[in-house]
C-alpha cells in the first residue's frame, strides 16, 4: 500500500470501492449525426448529458431546422448525443487496465476508513457548502449511506473524493496524525488523478468538482499545477462548454436540473469575482455574455419534504452575491485599456475615480441594508458566527481597496482593517478560524498590512497601535499558515515588520537597530508608501504585501 491509499495513522480500514463504467462518449458513433437525427420535442435532457447549441454553431443552425425533427431555434439546450443516461448523476468510463493501474497506483478507487469519510463530509456540509450550495445535502447523503465496500458506489466517485477532500481543507480530524496539508494533499491527488484519466464524462460533475478542488491551495502561493485561479478558471470553461451561461428558457429541462444549473452558474460567479479580487487577475466570467436570471430565496430552499432550510447560509449566500456585483463593477474600473475604454474616456464619460465613488456609494448601502443575522454583533458579549463573520470581512477588504486612492480616508481605512483584525479574533476565540474560506487569510492578510503602514507612521501614536494591531494578528496568521502557504509566507514576512528585521539580508548595508529604534531607514522596503523594487508607484493595498496584483491603479489619462 503506497502513502496515497492511505491517509496515515488513524485511518485503520481504508476501504475499496467499486465503479461500474459505460462506454467513451467521444468514440461512440457519429455524434453530430445522433444530434441531428433526435426528436427534439422528446425526452428531457434532466436525464441526460446536456449539449449547448452552439458547440455545433453554425452547422446546427443551418441544418437543424432541416433535420432535426422539432428543432426549435430559440432554444439553446438539448439531450447530448449518443444519447447516454446518467447514472446517479455520473458517467463513468471504461478504463483500460493502464488507466486502472494508474488510477489504483494514486488511490483513487480507496475512501478513507467509515468515520474519517464521515468526518470530512460533515465537516464539507456543514463549512463549505453554504459558500458553494452546488449540491442536493439531502440526497448525498442518502446515497453515501447505501455505499458499501460489496457493491458499486452509488454517487459519482469524482464527486465523493472531491467532497471528502473540500472538508478536509475546513477540519482536522482528530483521528489523524499527518498535517493537515499532507491529508488534503492525499486527497486531492486522488480525485485529480480520476480528473487526469479522463474517469468521468458527465461535464456538470466535472464543473463540480473543479470548483470543489478550489477550496485546496497547493503547498506555493501560485502553484502551476494546483491553485484556486486555475480550479475555477477551469469549472468555469466547463461551465461555458454546457451552456451553463445561458438561460434554460424553453428547454425541455426538469425543475431540479433548471435549479442546479443556476445555482451553480451564480457560485461560479461569486467565486470568480473574490478569486479575482484577491488575486489580482482577469476574471473568466463577464455577465454581459450570461442571460441566467438572478437567484432568489426559494432557488435555495431544500426541496425534500420535511427537510428545512438554513436563512443564515441563503441570507450569507445571496448577500455575498449582491456584495460581488459590486466588486464586479469596481475591477471593471479597472481594466487597463482596449478601444472601448479609450473611446469612452474621449467622449468624457465617468473615469475611474468617479465609478469608484459610485461604487463607494454602493457599498455602503449594501452595508446598510445586511439582513441582522449578518450584521456585526451589538455587544462584545456576542459573538460573529462563521457565516456573519467572513462577509463582513469581504465588506471590510473592499473598503480598503475602495478607498485605498482616497488621502482623505485614512480613518476609514484604520477602522476596516482593525475591524477585519477583531473578527478574525473572535473567530479564533471560538475555534471557527480555521474553517474561514481562503479570501479570509487574504483579507487578513490585507488588514495587516493596513496595520505595517500605520506603524510606520510619523505620529508616534498611530504608530504604536498599528505596530500594536499587527502583533495581535500575527498568531492567528500563524495559525493558519498550517494550511495556507500565502498565510505562512504573510507571517514570516510581517513577524519581520514587527520586529524591525524586514529582509535584513537584501539590504545593501546591515541594519542596526534596537526596539526602540526599529522604525530607521529600511533601504529598499518603504513601508510607509508601500513601494517595493520593481514595483515603484503600486498602490499596495491593492494587493498583499508579498503578492503583487496586476490592477492597474494608475490615473485615467
Amino acid at each position: 500500500m503506497n502513502k496515497y491509499q492511505t491517509l496515515g495513522e488513524g485511518d485503520c480500514e481504508p476501504r475499496q470501492v467499486e465503479v461500474i463504467g459505460t462506454g467513451d462518449i467521444s468514440k461512440v458513433g457519429s455524434i453530430l449525426l445522433e444530434f441531428l437525427s433526435q426528436d427534439f420535442d422528446e425526452g428531457s435532457i434532466g436525464d441526460y448529458q446536456a449539449t449547448f447549441v452552439d458547440d455545433y454553431a453554425c452547422v446546427v443552425r443551418m441544418l437543424g431546422p432541416t433535420f432535426g425533427k422539432g428543432f426549435q431555434p430559440q432554444v439553446y439546450h438539448f439531450r447530448d448525443a449518443p444519447f447516454i443516461k446518467r447514472e446517479n448523476g455520473s458517467i463513468p468510463r471504461v478504463l483500460n487496465d493502464g488507466e486502472h493501474a494508474v488510477l489504483r497506483q494514486y488511490g483513487s478507487f480507496v475512501i478513507p476508513s467509515s468515520k474519517i469519510a464521515d468526518g470530512f463530509i460533515a465537516a464539507f456540509f456543514d463549512r463549505v457548502h453554504p459558500t458553494m450550495p452546488v449540491l442536493n445535502r439531502a440526497e448525498f447523503y442518502r446515497t453515501y449511506l447505501e455505499t458499501s465496500s460489496s457493491q458499486p458506489v452509488k454517487l459519482p466517485l469524482l464527486l465523493l473524493q472531491a467532497v471528502i477532500l473540500s472538508g478536509s481543507t475546513v477540519w482536522k480530524h482528530p483521528d489523524l496524525n499527518l498535517p493537515p496539508d499532507e491529508v488534503s494533499w492525499r486527497l486531492f491527488v486522488r480525485a485529480k488523478a480520476l480528473v487526469e484519466q479522463r474517469f468521468e464524462q458527465d461535464r456538470l460533475a466535472l464543473v463540480i468538482a473543479h470548483l470543489l478542488f478550489s477550496t485546496f491551495t497547493c503547498d506555493s502561493c501560485d502553484d502551476t499545477n494546483q491553485n484556486m485561479w486555475l480550479s475555477l478558471g477551469t469549472a468555469i470553461r466547463l461551465a461555458f462548454g454546457l451552456g451553463m451561461h445561458r438561460d434554460l428558457g424553453n428547454a425541455n429541462a426538469l425543475p431540479e436540473h433548471r435549479r442546479q444549473w443556476k445555482i451553480t452558474w451564480w457560485t461560479l460567479f461569486l467565486h470568480d469575482v473574490l478569486c479575482s479580487f484577491e488575486w489580482g487577475r482577469p476574471r473568466a466570467v463577464n455577465l454581459d455574455d450570461s442571460d441566467v436570471p438572478e437567484l432568489v430565496e426559494r432557488d435555495l430552499q431544500p426541496v425534500e419534504p420535511g427537510a428545512l432550510s438554513c436563512v443564515e447560509h441563503t441570507e450569507f449566500f445571496l448577500q455575498s452575491i449582491d456584495l460581488c456585483f459590486i466588486i464586479s463593477t469596481w475591477l471593471d474600473s479597472l481594466r487597463p485599456g482596449g478601444p472601448a475604454k479609450r473611446r469612452a474616456s474621449r467622449n468624457g464619460r465617468p473615469n475611474r475615480e468617479e465609478q469608484t465613488r459610485r461604487c463607494c456609494a454602493e457599498l455602503s448601502n449594501w452595508y446598510t441594508n445586511l439582513s441582522p443575522a449578518m450584521r456585526p454583533p451589538h455587544s462584545r458579549r456576542s459573538h460573529y458566527s462563521l457565516w456573519s463573520g467572513m462577509l463582513n470581512m469581504c465588506y471590510h477588504a473592499a473598503t480598503l481597496r475602495f478607498y485605498s486612492r482616497d488621502p482623505d480616508a485614512k480613518g476609514k481605512l484604520h477602522d476596516a482593517a482593525v475591524s477585519i483584525s477583531q473578527i478574525c479574533v473572535d473567530l479564533c476565540e471560538q475555534d471557527l478560524i480555521d474553517s474561514i474560506w481562503v479570501y479570509g487569510i487574504h483579507q487578513l492578510d490585507l488588514a495587516m498590512c493596513q496595520h505595517a503602514r500605520e506603524s510606520r507612521d510619523d505620529d508616534p501614536d498611530v504608530a504604536e497601535q498599528g505596530l500594536q494591531n499587527l502583533r495581535t494578528s500575527l498568531p492567528i496568521l500563524e495559525r493558519l499558515s498550517t494550511r495556507s502557504s500565502t498565510a505562512k509566507q504573510g507571517f514570516i514576512f510581517l513577524k519581520e515588520v514587527a520586529e524591525g528585521n524586514v529582509m535584513r539580508e537584501n539590504l545593501a548595508t546591515p541594519m542596526h537597530h534596537h526596539e526602540s529604534t526599529w522604525d530607521a531607514d529600511m533601504s529598499r522596503w518603504h513601508l510607509q508608501n508601500m513601494e517595493y523594487p520593481g514595483f515603484e508607484g503600486y498602490d499596495g493595498l491593492s494587493a498583499d504585501l508579498w503578492t503583487f496584483h496586476s490592477f492597474d491603479l494608475s490615473d485615467d489619462t
